[in-house]
C-alpha cells in the first residue's frame, strides 16, 4: 500500500516529484553499472524502502581526511553506487563537492571509474590510484588532495604570506569605511559647537565648571545625556502609573499626586535662584508626563480597535490600559538608551580632547602612528581569540570566564580604542592640527581656561569642508555592494577550497603549471546548473550521448549542501531570538530548503521556475512565507553562486554569526578583527511588508547601505530571510552532522560519519540533530542499548558496535553494582576522559521512528573517530605523539602529511571492518544483519 508524502510541507510533493526523477536516473546508471541490483525506475510516492542516505558531518580538514578513508572504504566494498544521497556540513562539504567534480568530469563513464579512482585497496601505497587516475585523463586525485592539506598555505611561507598581505589589506579596508563615517558623525559634533559658539559670540570650546582637582576636560556632550532623559525617560516613566488612574478613587489616585506636584512647583516658581529652576523643571516634567499618558492612550485605543475589539462603541478598558503600560515602558527604554548613547559620546569626546590637549608637546602624527599599530596589535590578538572562542576550546585551554565575558572584553577594548583614536582625529582637525594655545593644565590645579578656537568663520569653513569630504567618501562607499563580501576572508577561502577539493580532479591539473594550488585554472569550479545538471530525457527520440553526461546520469548520489542562515532578531516579530539564532537552508539539485517547511522548488538550476511551498492561502493571505515574493516565475533576481562559494560558506566556521554560538561580544571582536567567512547572498526576495523598521533606520539603511550591513554584522543582528541579502555562514552553526536533511526525507537507512571536534566525547552535535529531528519533524532516534545490539547486530560485527558510552575513550572497569534494568554487570568508564587510552567501539546504531507513521523504521548506522588498540602501527605511533588526536582542534586546518594519513587511514580502517560484508547468527534472538546489509541492502 503506498503512502502518500506529505509529511506537513517538511518533503512536499512537489519536491519529491523532482528528486524521484533524479533518483531514477542514478540507480539506471548504476544498474547499468552493475553496481546495485535494485530497481531503477522509482515509482513510489514516498522515498523507497531501501533508499540510503550518507551524511558527512563538520570538522574541517579533519572531517573531510576522514570521510575520504570511509569513502574509499565505501569504493572498497562497491556501495559507492548504493548511495543515494550525500549531505554535508562544512568539512564534509569539501569532500562532498570533491566527489561531485571527480564524477562530473568528461573521463568518468560510471560509478565503477570513481571507484576505481578512490583506490579500492585503499591500505598499499602502491600505483594503482595514480595509474586509475591518468586512465581516466585525471591528475592523482589522492596525492592531490595529501599534498594540500595545507590547503590555506600549500607552499609555506610564501602563501602564508600571501594570506597575510590579504587579511591586512582586508582589514584596513573595513575600517577605512568605517572610521570615515566615523569621523563625520564625530566631525558633526565639532561643527555644532563650533556653529553654536559663534552664533552665541562664545568661544569654541567651554568647558563644564568642575571644581579642582579635575581629573577630565569635560566634553559639554555629557550634559546632552539629560535631554532624553528629562524629555523622554522621566514622562514615560512617570505616565506609567497613571494608567487606569481614572477607575482609581481617593488619595490612593496617583493624579492626586500629580497635582500636589504641580502645586509645589508652582509654589517654587515664585522663589528666586534654584529653587525657581526646579519649580519651572516640576512643570514642565508634568506637563510633559500628561502629554505622553494622552498620546500612550490614543495608541492604545487605536491598537484595541484595530484589533476589532471595538463593538457597539464599548472599550475594552482592561486591555487598553495593558497596551498602554507596554508602550510606556518601550518609551522608557528608548529614552534611557538616547540617555545612555550621549552619555558614551560625551565620555568618548572627553577622553578624546583631553588626549588631544595631552598630545600637544608631541608630534600628532607619531601618536596616531602608535595608535595605530595598538591597533593593528589589538586585531591580531582579538582574532586567535576569536578563533579560538568561535569554536569554542577544551582540555587545559579552556577559558575559566564565560566566552562572552572574554570576547565582550577584548571586544570592547577594540572598540574604545577606535573611537578615542577617531575623536582624537577630529579635534585635530577643528584645531587644524595646531597645539591648543590655551588649554587646562595637566595638574588640574587650577580651573580649566577658557580655548579660543575658531576664532574666525574660516576656521568653521574649513571645518566644514572636512565634514563634507567625509559625508560623500562615506555615500560613496556605501553604494559599493561588492565591497561587502569582497572585503571578508570568504573569496580567499572558498578559492583555495575550490582549488583544492574540486579542483583536484581537473585534468588541467595533471602537469606543468596545473599542478600549482596557487594558480587558478579553467574546470576547477562548477556553476550550480552544471553540477547539479538534470537527468538526460528519457523520450523517444533524444540523444543524450550527444552532449556530456549529467553525473547523476554516472550514478552520482543526490547531494545537498548545507548552510545556516543567521536571524538573531525574527524578522516577523523583532523578537530577539536566544536559541537557534540560525535557520538551516539546504541547496540540492532542484530546491532550495529553508527551515521546516519553506521550500522553492524547481526542476534544475538552469532554470529555476517551479512552485513554492506553502502556497498562498486564501484563507491566511498574511501568513509569513520565506520565498512568496519571488513570484511564479523564474527566480531571475537571486546571486547565482557557484559550487565552490556554496561550499566555502557551509564551511565558514569562524564568524561574525555563529548561528546559537552568536553573541555580542564575539561578533564585535571578530567583526573589528575581520574574522569574517561568512556570506551576505542576494536572495532576490523582496523584503516588502517584512521587517518593520523605523523611518530613521530606513533613512541611514538607504544613504548608507554598506556601512548598515557591516554594523549588522559587528553587533549581532541578523534579520534572517526579513531582508533581501541574508547573511549565511557554516551549516554547522544549526546543524552540524547533516543528517537534518536524511531525517526531513524520513530515509530508512542513514549512514552518519561524524568526524566533529569532540575530544571530551560530549556528542554535542549528534544531541543537536536528535533534538532537532524530535522538535521539527517529530521523528524519535533511539541508539541501542548493550542487550539490543545483541539481538540486532551480527555477531561477527558485534564487537565495533556499542553503546554511545563505549566510544568514549578513558580507563574502563566494570561496575561493581548490578545494572538495575538488565542485572548484568556493567562497564564504566573513569572521569575525566583520558586522551591518551582508548575506546572500546567504533560504531553504534540508532532506530529511527516517526509516531504519525508507525509502518516506517529508520536505521542510522553512526561512525565516529575512535581508537581501540588494533589500528595500524603508523596510526597508533601518530597517537603517542598527539594524544588530541583524532579529536584535535578544528582550528588546526595545516595538515601535514602524518596527520593527513592517520586521519585517512583511520577512516578506512573504521569503515572497512563496519561495511565488510559477512554475518554471522547473533548471540540474542531477534533478527541480526550485517551493518552492511541493514543500510546498503
Amino acid at each position: 500500500m503506498k503512502k502518500s508524502i506529505d509529511y506537513e510541507n517538511s518533503f512536499p510533493a512537489t519536491l519529491w516529484k523532482h528528486e524521484r526523477a533524479f533518483l531514477s536516473a542514478r540507480r539506471a546508471a548504476a544498474r547499468a553499472a552493475g553496481i546495485a541490483a535494485r530497481p531503477a525506475e522509482v515509482n513510489d510516492d514516498v522515498p523507497p524502502a531501501d533508499t540510503t542516505g550518507v551524511a558527512l558531518s563538520g570538522g574541517g580538514i579533519r572531517s573531510a581526511t576522514f570521510g575520504l578513508g570511509v569513502l574509499q572504504a565505501l569504493a572498497k566494498h562497491k556501495l559507492l553506487g548504493k548511495v543515494d544521497y550525500l549531505s554535508t556540513v562544512s568539512g564534509g562539504g569539501y569532500l562532498g563537492s570533491f566527489l561531485g567534480a571527480l564524477f562530473a568530469r568528461p573521463g568518468i563513464r560510471d560509478v565503477r571509474d570513481v571507484e576505481a579512482v578512490l583506490n579500492p585497496d585503499g591500505v598499499r601505497p602502491s600505483p594503482t590510484t595514480s595509474s586509475a587516475a591518468r586512465d581516466f585523463g585525471l591528475p592523482d586525485v589522492l596525492r592531490w588532495l595529501r599534498e594540500n592539506g595545507r590547503y590555506l598555505s600549500p607552499n609555506g611561507s610564501g602563501d602564508l604570506l600571501v594570506g597575510g598581505a590579504i587579511m591586512l589589506r582586508n582589514w584596513l579596508a573595513i575600517h577605512v569605511v568605517l572610521v570615515t563615517l566615523t569621523l563625520a558623525f564625530f566631525l558633526l559634533l565639532q561643527v555644532a559647537r563650533a556653529a553654536w559658539a559663534m552664533a552665541g559670540g562664545e568661544t569654541y570650546f567651554t568647558p563644564l565648571a568642575v571644581p579642582p582637582p579635575q581629573t577630565l576636560w569635560w566634553s559639554p556632550f555629557v550634559a546632552f545625556s539629560l535631554v532624553p532623559l528629562l524629555l523622554v525617560a522621566v514622562p514615560s516613566g512617570w505616565a506609567y502609573w497613571l494608567a487606569r488612574a481614572t477607575r482609581t478613587r481617593g488619595l490612593g489616585n496617583p493624579l492626586v499626586g500629580l497635582a500636589v506636584t504641580a502645586l509645589l512647583g508652582l509654589v517654587m516658581t515664585m522663589y528666586a535662584g534654584p529653587a525657581r529652576t526646579v519649580g519651572v523643571t516640576l512643570l514642565v516634567e508634568i506637563g510633559l508626563t500628561v502629554l505622553t499618558w494622552h498620546l500612550a492612550w490614543r495608541r492604545a485605543r487605536g491598537v484595541e480597535q484595530g484589533g476589532g475589539s471595538d463593538v457597539a462603541g464599548t472599550v475594552d478598558a482592561g486591555f487598553v490600559a495593558a497596551e498602554e503600560r507596554n508602550v510606556l515602558s518601550h518609551w522608557l527604554l528608548l529614552g534611557l538608551l538616547f540617555a545612555g548613547a550621549f552619555l558614551v559620546v560625551g565620555l568618548v569626546d572627553s577622553v578624546g580632547q583631553s588626549l588631544y590637549m595631552a598630545m600637544r608637546g608631541s608630534t600628532l602624527v607619531q601618536t596616531l602612528g602608535g595608535v595605530m599599530a595598538a591597533l593593528a596589535g589589538a586585531a591580531s590578538v582579538g582574532r586567535r581569540i576569536a578563533v579560538a572562542l568561535g569554536r569554542g576550546v577544551t582540555g587545559a585551554l579552556r577559558p575559566k570566564l564565560p566566552t562572552s565575558i572574554l570576547a565582550g572584553s577584548a571586544a570592547i577594548v577594540i572598540v574604545g580604542l577606535l573611537l578615542l583614536t577617531v575623536d582624537v582625529v577630529s579635534h585635530a582637525v577643528a584645531w587644524q592640527f595646531r597645539p591648543p594655545e590655551v588649554a587646562p593644565r595637566l595638574s588640574w590645579i587650577t580651573a580649566p581656561a577658557v580655548l579660543e578656537l575658531p576664532r574666525t568663520e574660516r576656521d568653521l569653513w574649513l571645518l566644514g569642508v572636512w565634514l563634507l569630504a567625509a559625508v560623500v567618501f562615506s555615500l560613496v562607499f556605501g553604494r559599493t555592494w561588492s565591497f561587502l563580501n569582497n572585503s571578508s576572508l570568504h573569496s580567499m577561502y572558498s578559492a583555495r577550497l575550490t582549488r583544492a577539493y574540486l579542483g583536484a580532479s581537473n585534468p588541467l591539473r595533471a602537469s606543468g603549471e596545473g599542478q600549482s594550488v596557487t594558480r587558478v585554472r579553467p574546470g576547477d569550479n562548477f556553476g550550480a546548473h552544471e553540477y547539479w545538471a538534470p537527468p538526460a530525457p528519457a523520450r523517444p527520440g533524444s540523444k543524450p550521448a550527444d552532449k556530456p553526461k549529467a553525473p547523476v546520469d554516472k550514478g552520482a548520489p543526490i547531494h545537498l549542501i548545507n548552510v545556516t542562515v543567521n536571524e538573531t532578531v525574527d524578522g516577523r516579530s523583532q523578537i530577539q531570538q536566544q536559541d537557534r539564532k540560525g535557520i538551516g537552508l539546504a541547496v540540492g539539485p532542484c530546491a532550495f530548503s529553508i527551515g521546516i517547511r519553506h521550500h522553492a522548488v524547481f526542476s534544475n538550476h538552469a532554470d529555476l521556475a517551479g512552485g513554492l511551498v506553502p502556497v498562498v492561502e486564501p484563507a491566511h493571505p498574511d501568513q509569513y512565507r520565506v520565498f512568496d515574493s519571488i513570484g511564479r516565475g523564474a527566480w531571475v533576481d537571486r546571486e547565482p553562486l557557484t559550487v565552490g562559494q556554496w561550499v566555502g560558506i557551509s564551511g565558514a566556521a569562524f564568524s561574525t554569526g555563529l548561528g546559537a554560538r552568536t553573541s555580542l561580544g564575539l561578533s564585535l571582536l571578530c567583526g573589528f578583527a575581520n574574522v569574517r567567512l561568512g556570506y551576505w547572498w542576494e536572495s532576490g526576495v523582496s523584503p516588502a511588508g517584512r521587517a518593520r523598521r523605523s523611518p530613521a533606520r530606513r533613512a541611514l539603511e538607504w544613504l548608507f547601505p554598506l556601512q548598515t550591513f557591516l554594523l549588522k554584522e559587528f553587533i549581532s543582528q541578523f534579520p534572517g530571510t526579513a531582508y533581501t541579502r541574508w547573511y549565511l555562514s557554516d551549516g554547522g552553526h544549526f546543524e552540524n552532522m547533516g543528517g537534518y536533511e536524511l531525517i526531513r526525507r524520513r530515509l530508512p537507512r542513514m549512514l552518519i560519519v561524524d568526524a566533529e571536534a569532540d575530544p571530551e566525547y560530549t556528542f554535542e552535535g549528534l544531541a543537536n540533530l536528535v533534538r532537532k529531528a524530535r522538535l521539527d519533524f517529530g521523528a524519535d532516534i533511539a541508539f541501542l542499548t548493550a542487550a539490543e545490539l545483541d539481538s540486532a547486530v551480527a555477531a561477527s560485527h558485534r564487537n565495533l558496535f556499542g553503546p554511545l558510552e563505549e566510544l568514549r575513550r578513558g580507563r574502563w572497569r566494570d561496575e561493581p553494582v548490578d545494572d538495575p534494568l538488565t542485572r548484568a554487570r556493567r562497564l564504566t568508564i573513569d572521569r575525566p576522559l583520558d586522551q591518551t587510552r582508548y575506546s572500546r567501539v567504533h560504531a553504534a546504531l540508532a532506530r529511527v521512528t516517526w509516531p504519525d507513521d508507525p509502518d516506517r523504521v529508520g536505521w542510522l548506522l553512526y561512525l565516529k573517530p575512535t581508537l581501540t588498540g588494533d589500528e595500524h602501527t603508523d596510526v597508533l605511533e601518530y597517537h603517542r605523539r598527539h594524544t588530541a588526536f583524532p579529536q584535535e582542534t578544528t582550528a588546526d586546518q595545516f595538515f601535514d602529511e602524518a596527520q593527513w594519513e592517520s586521519y585517512r587511514m583511520l577512516g578506512f580502517e573504521i569503515a572497512d571492518a563496519v561495511l565488510a560484508d559477512g554475518a554471522t547468527p547473533a548471540t540474542g534472538p531477534g533478527p541480526s544483519l550485517s551493518p552492511r546489509a541493514r543500510i546498503f541492502g
